[in-house]
């Protein structure tokens, strides 16, 4: 019942499950988890992405320009309930490649420790398709951080202004 459920909120598309308990469809990673809706206390199944390739799931990355990636919508009453949840965009022809961001952005520490945690299960999960330099660029080391508010904007502008 439960992977019927699973495969039921990713449309039917092939998944892994890893390791560490979360769900791998195409390069990205989510954990699966039922959720209480905020108005009406209904269990809501949802998949919580983490790490979203931008390129294999067009999906969620229009889902991410609409603020809405991490929103279930209610089966019971309609309510968009909103969860609060780190993110890790890869777009492997992208630029930039990698982009984080966190839910919260004042602990600085916190989110560099969790970016690089996101960082380092996308790097295994390409194995030998990951490229140091996504990474690496200039003799620097890093990913782009953006705040949750300013990401799909960051999505349509941050391209422009990073290949000219």
């Amino acid at each position: 019942m439960f992977e019927n459920k699973i495969k039921e909120l990713l449309d039917n598309r092939p998944f892994n499950p890893s390791d560490d308990g979360t769900l791998v469809c195409y390069n990205s990673r989510g954990y699966f988890i039922t959720t209480k809706c905020e108005k009406c206390e209904h269990d809501i199944d949802f998949i919580l992405w983490i790490i979203v390739d931008g390129e294999k799931r067009p999906d969620l990355l229009q889902q991410i320009m609409e603020g809405s990636l991490h929103d279930p919508k209610c089966t019971n009453c309609g309510n968009i309930n909103h969860l609060n949840a780190d993110l890790l965009l890869f777009r492997q022809n992208g630029s930039p490649v990698l982009i984080f961001s966190p839910t919260d952005v004042s602990d600085v520490e916190e989110s560099n420790k969790v970016g690089r945690s996101f960082l380092l299960k996308l790097k295994q999960q390409l194995g030998a398709n990951w490229n140091n330099e996504w990474y690496e660029k200039d003799g620097k080391r890093g990913m782009f951080t953006v705040a949750r508010q300013f990401l799909p904007m960051f999505i349509k502008m941050g391209t422009l202004s990073f290949n000219e």
